[in-house]
């Protein structure tokens, strides 16, 4: 069976190199559990230091050739391709960055410059005239570029074996639309995980314990090395090259947004001239900051039930000093419990309707008709948060009166709108807070994909 494998490159002292390797099994990219107890090891870093030893990092790289080589063993399987998360050569002297690097920063999206061998050999000997005079390791100089000596020798060492493409994960985040939130946090790696899913079919209820089995990583390190390996997956005309093809490139995904878009169900085709890239890059700049007010609205809904707030010190004369003139509050409007829980719940209710509109517009940039019905869910949220502030209703008329269903991970949503015209809003009418982010989920992967193509 063909795989494919992608490598999150790592060399510190004992940490144990994140390796993804993935086979396609009925349309889902599905990761093996290279943590079981049958399988090999993967080899350790060695540190900062050992890098400026030759012989150590050529050590490394033979070692993890000879691991994919019992990999491919272990599990039966036949490597087809590597993806590696590292610069795959220096840059050529005298130019200020790399050309694939250099539509990186066109696009926003940061990376460290890759020095040209002069600048190497002067870190090189930066560095080991910082150890010589005793320095410690904690504070070698160009720590930051040293490692992408071991991403040299990796790509020099594996390609005598296996084809092997650079990819860096924060492209590949953002082409999905999902690199607002780094990683690094619970809910980046949710979100970078579940905009994954919606292309590669794993794992089928995106959570991070999937994550653990799968590689030898932290759990952003197995994200990294099975992004990396998603793009070693796809052939070339499924990808897109960053840069100059074929060796100063970085690859992604070329998302065609039509395979596991549960928000884009009716398979929507876009056709956005390039001006109109910016403005939605904008749009859904808008969206991440709603979401951010809608979450710190529920955040401090739920601080406010759980009675932390204190009454007798909240409640208390409050004057702003203004330039053109004071603003002051007076006592008694949040004397009560009751009265702070009460506009902590409107609050929550504004920034739901804030978030429903920005997406509206996203959608509206984007090309895709209110009549469809990916775009209509935030067409008649818009709606109902038109009527009414502290008790929203449901008045839905014209476009807003259709049947709309979407497809988020926790399962099919459908919801009839005229049915609830006069009603009262009700989060549970859609299943719930978290739906909601899970369709936010959806909807900034397909539009976040359209900012990249």
């Amino acid at each position: 069976m063909d795989a494919f494998a992608g490598i999150d490159v790592a060399f510190a002292k004992r940490k144990l190199l994140p390796v993804s390797v993935c086979v396609w099994r009925d349309g889902n990219l599905e990761p093996l559990p290279l943590r079981s107890m049958s399988a090999p090891t993967p080899p350790r870093g060695s540190g900062n230091a050992k890098i400026l030893d030759v012989a150590t990092v050529i050590e490394f790289v033979e070692s993890t050739a000879q691991y994919l080589r019992d990999v491919e063993h272990a599990f039966g399987v036949t490597i087809r391709r590597i993806a590696i998360d590292a610069p795959s050569d220096q840059k050529i002297d005298g130019c200020r960055r790399r050309d694939a690097e250099i539509v990186l920063d066109q696009k926003r999206i940061s990376c460290i410059t890759t020095p040209d061998v002069r600048q190497f050999s002067e870190i090189r000997a930066k560095a080991l005239a910082h150890l010589a005079s005793g320095g410690e390791e904690s504070r070698l100089p160009h720590a930051n570029q040293l490692w992408m000596l071991v991403g040299f020798e990796l790509f020099r060492r594996l390609r005598q074996e296996w084809e092997c493409l650079e990819v860096c994960p924060q492209a590949i985040t953002a082409s999905l639309g999902s690199a607002g939130i780094h990683k690094s946090k619970a809910d980046g790696l949710q979100r970078q995980l579940s905009a994954a899913a919606r292309f590669t079919g794993w794992p089928k209820a995106p959570c991070k314990s999937c994550l653990v089995d799968i590689g030898y990583g932290r759990d952003h390190d197995n994200l990294d090395a099975y992004l990396a390996a998603w793009v070693a997956s796809l052939n070339v005309e499924h990808r897109e090259a960053i840069g100059t093809p074929p060796n100063d490139v970085i690859w992604v995904p070329r998302l065609t947004l039509e395979p596991n878009i549960g928000i884009l169900s009716d398979k929507i085709i876009f056709e956005n001239p390039c001006h109109v890239k910016m403005k939605l890059t904008e749009a859904l700049e808008d969206v991440r900051i709603a979401f951010l007010q809608l979450e710190f609205a529920i955040k401090m809904l739920t601080y406010c039930e759980q009675g932390k707030i204190d009454t007798n010190e909240f409640d208390t004369d409050h004057t702003v000093l203004l330039d053109k003139g004071n603003l002051g509050f007076p006592t008694g409007h949040f004397s009560a419990p009751d009265n702070i829980i009460r506009v902590a719940n409107v609050s929550v209710s504004l920034t739901f309707g804030a978030s429903a509109l920005t997406l509206d517009k996203a959608f509206e940039i984007a090309g895709i008709k209110a009549e469809r019905s990916s775009a209509l869910w935030f067409a008649w949220l818009g709606c109902v948060f038109a009527h009414g502030i502290a008790e929203p209703r449901w008045k839905v008329k014209g476009r807003c009166s259709q049947k709309i269903s979407v497809e988020p991970r926790s399962g099919r949503i459908e919801v009839d709108p005229e049915a609830l015209h006069g009603n009262v809003f009700d989060f549970d009418q859609l299943g719930g807070h978290h739906i909601w982010f899970q369709i936010r989920d959806d909807a900034v992967a397909a539009l976040g994909a359209i900012t990249i193509s």
